[in-house]
C-alpha cells in the first residue's frame, strides 16, 4: 500500500528444505507521483504580478509532497514549498489563467484545472496637460488621460487645488473645483485610480483667479414729470452707506425734443461717472435709454443725480443700484443697442468674455396711441426697480448674473396692441 512502510526478510530453499529467514531489510515505503492541486485563485491588479493559492492535493502519493510548480498560461512560473505562490515577470494589462502542479520523491503530478484569468496592472500614469479656467467662485479644470492606465481601466480623476486642497472627482475630463475664495489666486493637479490604486499627480495648471458673484446690495429708483425740461432728476436717499469699492449702475430714460443727453450723474458716493451708452428711439419724441457706470470711492446715502444741459430733454426715469463683486477696474465687457417700432424686440445678443457676468438689459417705449405700455423679459432675468409713467412713455430694466460665456440677449414684448417706437440696450459688466 502506497504510504505504508514495510521490512523485508529472505529464506533460501534447496531439495532438503528451507533455511532460516535472513535478518529483516531496512524499511521500504511504496508510492506514486502526487496527485493534482484543487481550488487555485489567483490576484489581479498587482503590477506585473500574481499571487496564486491553491489547496493540497486529496493524495500525496504516499510520498510527503517536497513542492509546488506553478505555471501561467504565458509560461511564466514560480515555486514554492507551500501555498502561495507569487508569479512575476507578467505584462500588466494581459489577462492570465495559472496550473499548479506538485512533486514528491517519485515525481510530478498531473496539473490542476487551470484557475480563473487574472489580469496584473499598476496604478495610472500622470494625466497631462492640465488647464484651468476661472469662474464664479470656481474653476474648470481640463486635462489628457495619462499615456498608460497601467492596465486597467481608469475609473475616476480626482483635481485637487493650491491652496485649500479643495477637489472635485469625475470620471472623465472636465471636473468643476467648486468653494474657492473670489480672488484668490489657484492651481491643480490631476490624479487618475484604477482597481490598482491612484497614481502620481500631473503637473500643476497656471494659477487662475476665480471671479466674485456679482451682488445687488441696494436699489432706488425715481421718475421725472411728463412735462417741463427736466434738467435733473434724483433718486431717494439710499438706505444705508454705500460700500467703497462697490459699483453703481444708472439706467435711465429719457424724453427728448433734440438729439440731447444726460450730461452727468452725480451722488451715491461716486466721484467718477462713466457713460455706457445712450441710445435714441426711432421715430421723434421717443427719448432714448442710457447706461451709467462709477465705482463706489467713498460710504454715502445721497441718491443719484442725473443732470441735463439741454432745456429739451426731459429725464423720465432713474434707476441707481449698488453691485458688489463687480471687477476692480473696467468693468464693461460688451455692450450692445438697438432701436425700431415693434411691439415685440430683443435687446442684444451680446458675447460675453468670462464667466458670471452681470448682465443689464434695458428698454423704453413710446406707444403711438398715448397709453401705458408694460414690457416683460426673457426667462432668466430679474426686474430693476422703476416707477411708473401715466403717460406713453414707458422705461424698463432687467438683470441676470450668467454662469458661462457665450451669447445673450434680452426680449422684450409690449402688453400694448399698438407696435411702439422702442430703443433697448443691454450690457455685460464682468466680475
Amino acid at each position: 500500500t502506497n504510504g505504508t512502510a514495510y521490512t523485508f526478510t529472505v529464506t533460501a530453499t534447496n531439495v532438503v528444505g528451507t533455511s532460516s529467514a535472513s535478518a529483516a531489510s531496512a524499511s521500504a515505503t511504496p508510492a506514486t507521483v502526487p496527485g493534482a492541486p484543487t481550488g487555485v485563485t489567483a490576484t489581479s491588479f498587482a503590477n506585473a504580478q500574481s499571487v496564486v493559492t491553491w489547496t493540497a492535493p486529496a493524495s500525496n502519493g504516499g510520498s510527503s509532497i517536497t513542492g509546488y510548480t506553478v505555471t501561467s498560461s504565458g509560461g511564466q512560473t514560480c515555486s514554492s514549498s507551500t501555498s502561495p505562490c507569487t508569479v512575476t515577470g507578467l505584462t500588466n494589462g494581459t489577462a492570465y489563467t495559472f496550473t499548479v502542479t506538485a512533486t514528491n520523491v517519485v515525481g510530478t503530478g498531473s496539473a490542476s484545472a487551470a484557475s480563473a484569468s487574472a489580469t496584473p496592472a499598476t496604478v495610472p500614469g500622470a494625466p497631462t496637460t492640465p488647464t484651468a479656467a476661472a469662474a464664479d467662485q470656481s474653476a474648470v479644470v481640463s486635462w489628457t488621460a495619462p499615456a498608460s492606465n497601467g492596465g486597467a481601466a481608469i475609473s475616476t480623476y480626482t483635481v485637487t487645488s493650491t491652496p485649500g486642497s479643495f477637489t472635485c472627482s469625475s470620471a472623465t475630463s472636465p471636473c468643476t473645483v467648486t468653494g474657492l475664495t473670489a480672488n484668490t489666486s489657484y492651481t491643480f493637479t490631476v490624479k487618475a485610480t484604477n482597481a490598482a490604486g491612484t497614481g502620481a499627480a500631473s503637473v500643476a495648471t497656471t494659477g487662475v483667479t476665480p471671479t466674485p458673484t456679482p451682488t445687488l446690495v441696494e436699489q432706488v429708483s425715481t421718475a421725472g414729470t411728463s412735462s417741463g425740461t427736466g434738467n435733473t432728476l434724483t433718486t431717494a436717499a439710499l438706505g444705508s452707506n454705500t460700500t467703497v469699492g462697490d459699483v453703481m449702475i444708472a439706467t435711465i430714460g429719457t424724453d427728448y425734443t433734440g438729439s440731447a443727453t444726460v450730461t452727468g450723474l452725480s451722488g451715491g458716493g461716486v466721484s467718477t461717472w462713466t457713460k455706457v451708452y445712450a441710445k435714441t428711439g426711432t421715430g421723434g419724441g421717443t427719448g432714448d435709454i442710457e447706461v451709467w457706470y462709477g465705482y463706489v470711492t467713498s460710504a454715502a446715502t445721497t441718491g443719484v443725480k442725473a443732470t441735463t444741459s439741454s432745456s429739451s430733454l426731459v429725464i423720465r426715469l432713474l434707476n441707481a443700484s449698488e453691485w458688489s463683486g463687480l471687477a476692480a477696474s473696467s468693468p464693461v465687457d460688451t455692450s450692445a443697442t438697438g432701436t425700431g417700432s415693434s411691439l415685440s424686440f430683443t435687446a442684444g445678443p451680446i458675447t460675453t468674455t468670462q464667466a458670471g457676468d452681470l448682465v443689464i438689459s434695458d428698454a423704453w417705449t413710446a406707444n403711438t396711441s398715448g397709453t401705458s405700455v408694460q414690457n416683460s423679459t426673457t426667462s432668466g432675468y430679474t426686474a430693476l426697480s422703476q416707477t411708473a409713467i401715466t403717460t406713453k412713455y414707458q422705461g424698463w430694466a432687467a438683470y441676470q448674473v450668467v454662469g458661462a460665456t457665450g451669447g445673450y440677449s434680452a426680449g422684450w414684448t409690449e402688453a400694448g396692441s399698438t407696435a411702439a417706437n422702442y430703443a433697448t440696450g443691454i450690457v455685460a459688466f464682468k466680475a
